[in-house]
């Protein structure tokens, strides 16, 4: 199982545990995309495109205007970049 978290300063960190070990703690804590506070900013989640292997992390961002708005990444697993 893995966890994905902000800490409204720029980075997204993924957490990992087993679902034996669920949900008595994560380990292993990374952080894997990282860019100014304004550009990832809070409330992400992540999707499994259907049919493929293809993950899509949506994220909050604040633009140079100061409306927020969405971000979108790819990646192929859930354990690289």
């Amino acid at each position: 199982m893995r966890l994905f978290s902000a800490d409204d300063d720029g980075r997204l960190y993924r957490a990992e545990t087993t679902l034996a070990e669920f949900p008595s703690g994560f380990r292993t804590t990374k952080v894997v995309l990282r860019d100014s506070k304004f550009a990832l900013f809070e409330d992400q989640a992540v999707y499994r495109v259907q049919g493929t292997n293809t993950y899509l992390l949506m994220m909050e961002a604040i633009g140079s205007n100061g409306m927020r708005c969405y971000r979108s990444f790819t990646a192929q697993g859930l354990d690289g970049q």
